[in-house]
């Protein structure tokens, strides 16, 4: 299972980090608990400066390279202009300043589209979705070298090798935790030897933000876009298919941003098998890191799809 990494800052703490990156003390900060955080403690900190509010991530302790890497990532997009997600303020990892790691980073105004569903409308939803359909497709426009993180270089010439490892990957921490039937790892195994057969190697390695959920998706309805930005970009270079499979999984978007989406990215035949191929993926890492049944009935569900499709 994977450890939570979350630690804590006090209000002092806070406050001697604000000034150590700003160079000039802020006065007292307060602090508030920001849902969503799955590994590390999210924390908004407000104080009395232009530079105010800013969040902090904290990690419990010193060396977290987790946030070494979003900070990486958070910084790429920004100097590329590639897609609205906070701006990386300052990341200390090292334990010389306070007894954790942090990285401190711009707050979006607004809301996560999960908190701000039950107030849209009907419309305000439409335009929600075209926005983040034209968003993401902008994204999907840079291109790289290679496929895989690229907080680790991403030097897979091919996209399939680079997924297969991922798979394998999983379907190992699964092996050992006692919740999927031997069946199912079975059906898994004899899958991962067929990705060959089944996955497209796309025309380039396409980046993609590669965690989009409604808790990383933030909204301002007082905004004259809807869209404030997305948070926790993993930053893959990926078969974007990837993406858009992510997002069905969780039922994030609906037809309003698929119609943006494939009006600059037709959508590419087969689709549908290679789309229950990255779920698998998605529920086997929820599996192992949740250990829930419904992760497990949903890992069930799509190899039942999948044995039809590509006969398991």
């Amino acid at each position: 299972m994977i450890a939570e990494r979350g630690g804590d800052l006090t209000p002092e703490q806070a406050q001697a980090a604000i000034a150590a990156w700003l160079g000039r003390d802020v006065g007292p900060v307060s602090l508030r608990r920001l849902t969503g955080g799955c590994v590390y403690t999210v924390l908004e900190a407000t104080f009395c400066a232009p530079e105010s509010p800013v969040v902090f991530k904290v990690a419990a302790l010193p060396g977290d390279d987790g946030l070494v890497a979003e900070q990486f990532t958070l910084s790429y997009l920004h100097r590329h202009g590639l897609l609205r997600v906070p701006r990386p303020l300052a990341c200390d990892v090292s334990g010389a300043q306070l007894p954790v790691s942090y990285l401190a980073m711009e707050r979006l105004p607004g809301v996560n589209m999960g908190q701000a569903a039950g107030a849209l409308s009907a419309g305000q939803r439409e335009q929600l979705e075209r926005e983040m359909g034209e968003a993401v497709a902008r994204l999907h426009l840079h291109t790289g070298r290679g496929f895989g993180l690229l907080a680790e270089g991403a030097s897979f010439a091919s996209w399939t090798d680079w997924f297969r490892r991922l798979l394998v990957e999983q379907f190992e921490e699964n092996v050992g935790i006692g919740l999927l039937a031997s069946a199912a790892l079975a059906k898994v195994e004899q899958l991962i030897g067929k990705l060959p057969e089944i996955l497209e190697e796309p025309p380039a390695p396409t980046l993609v933000h590669g965690d989009i959920w409604s808790a990383n998706v933030m909204v301002d309805p007082n905004g004259g876009r809807l869209l404030s930005g997305f948070l926790d970009p993993a930053g893959v270079f990926a078969d974007p298919e990837y993406e858009l499979a992510y997002l069905e999984l969780w039922r994030s978007v609906g037809p309003g941003f698929f119609r943006a989406y494939h009006a600059v990215h037709p959508r590419r035949p087969s689709y549908e098998t290679r789309r229950q191929v990255y779920w698998l993926n998605t529920l086997l890492l929820h599996v192992w890191f949740f250990r829930q049944q419904q992760y497990v009935d949903g890992t069930e569900r799509v190899l039942d799809g999948l044995s039809g499709a590509v006969g398991l």
